[in-house]
């Protein structure tokens, strides 16, 4: 039984692409971990459409106005998340790259100096 609406399946898609993202780039020990499964338990629940939390508290989003999204939508839906997920990796690895050469520099500046 589906007790979550397209809208909601297409958040937690969404913020499990972005857990995912920090954990990898940005996190260490227990809290990647923490993201990971955070990202893991959004997405299965995401693609199963159902969330036992919802059907605990007697709840879900299924059927809010209908629980239909015009094909537009859902085809825009998923451009966003590709959006998110390609230019989410690609600026987080940037940063990181340029946060780590500058804190290397910064770090053996008076070394390179002797050479």
């Amino acid at each position: 039984m589906k007790n979550i609406h397209p809208i909601d399946r297409w958040c937690r898609l969404a913020l499990a692409i972005v857990l995912a993202q920090g954990g990898y780039f940005w996190l260490t020990g227990a809290w990647q971990w923490a993201a990971f499964a955070g990202a893991v338990v959004l997405v299965v629940t995401a693609g199963a459409q159902f969330c036992p939390l919802y059907r605990f508290m007697g709840m879900g989003t299924a059927q809010v106005a209908g629980g239909k999204v015009s094909p537009v939508w859902r085809g825009l839906g998923w451009l966003a998340l590709l959006a998110l997920l390609v230019g989410g990796s690609y600026g987080s690895e940037f940063f990181s790259r340029k946060l780590f050469l500058e804190e290397f520099n910064a770090m053996n500046h008076f070394y390179k100096q002797c050479f």
